[in-house]
């Protein structure tokens, strides 16, 4: 297959040179149930009920807020058709992010088990594995080095999120990401770049890959 020397992802880390991304599981959850009326739901059956119980299991054990910890976050939640009625079907999806040196595979055997107790069904939507990269691969070293040139500080950063670094790792093992761009208002009404930010990492990657041509 396709091989490539050395690669840049462009990605908004604040001028800091990327060496790892976390891995990815995505998760659609789906129950049914036979549902009731609101007046009664003590002899009814709610398809929201179980899909906020398998929630709160699922925030309460993955809850981590750093790099090398796991984190979930459920992006959608459908249940309900009439507000007098209990839903009888429901669905969710849920994102977990996970370091290096922990096995998906772990993790889905967790959340599998939280589903069984709460009565919800799995279905994996898609699966990508966390990547790191020793801060001494090539063109780490050259845009270190260019980073210095530029009468900048470098910084090494590992990023709690997932990017093309993930994927493209087994076309190159000399690969970083490197971009401008403050990744934590990303997907938010407050996302921007500076110009003189985009200016200087152009500088800053065309002087690396000039050393590395």
């Amino acid at each position: 297959g396709f091989k490539s020397d050395h690669i840049i992802v462009g990605e908004p880390t604040n001028l800091g040179v990327g060496v790892a991304y976390r891995g990815s599981i995505s998760i659609r959850v789906s129950v049914s149930t036979l549902g009731g009326h609101s007046s009664a739901p003590y002899i009814g059956e709610s398809a929201l009920d179980k899909l906020i119980q398998f929630i709160n299991m699922v925030k309460a054990r993955f809850n981590g807020e750093k790099f090398d910890e796991v984190s979930s976050a459920f992006t959608i939640l459908r249940a309900g058709d009439w507000p007098g009625n209990l839903p009888k079907k429901g669905e969710a999806y849920l994102n977990i992010r996970y370091p290096p040196r922990r096995y998906s595979e772990d993790i889905i055997t967790e959340i599998r088990e939280m589903a069984q107790n709460s009565g919800v069904e799995l279905q994996i939507l898609g699966l990508e594995k966390p990547v790191e990269v020793s801060v001494n691969t090539p063109v780490v070293r050259a845009l270190v080095r260019s980073i210095l040139g530029s009468d900048l500080k470098p910084r090494i950063v590992k990023k709690t999120g997932t990017s093309d670094m993930n994927t493209l790792i087994t076309i190159s093992k000399s690969i970083t990401a490197f971009g401008p761009g403050d990744s934590r208002l990303a997907h938010t009404d407050y996302e921007k770049i500076k110009i003189d930010e985009v200016v200087t990492a152009s500088r800053i990657i065309s002087n690396a890959l000039k050393e590395l041509s």
